[in-house]
């Protein structure tokens, strides 16, 4: 198959409310991806703010000619902490 996309990606407009009707239908955020390449792909993802620094060392992986579905509210940075809840980001 032939290469598509690139190597970075801006996603706006993402958050992630603390609040769910249940735990089988819990808030989430997910960002999906489609890896076309022969290769699995680490995705390296960056958390900006209005009002403060950004989360770094959030990462996940992508089978090749793999999709994957990041869910935000599962996702850990390096040091296990997660993604901020009701916060814009």
């Amino acid at each position: 198959m032939r290469p598509y996309g690139k190597k970075t990606w801006l996603i706006p407009d993402t958050f992630l409310h603390s609040v769910s009707r249940s735990e089988e239908d819990r808030s989430h955020e997910a960002i999906c991806v489609l890896n076309t390449g022969t290769r699995d792909a680490v995705i390296k993802l960056t958390l900006f703010f209005e009002d403060r620094e950004p989360c770094r060392d959030f990462s996940a992986r992508c089978g090749a000619m793999r999709t994957h579905h990041i869910r935000m509210d599962r996702l850990r940075d390096a040091g296990g902490k997660g993604v901020p809840q009701d916060t814009p980001y």
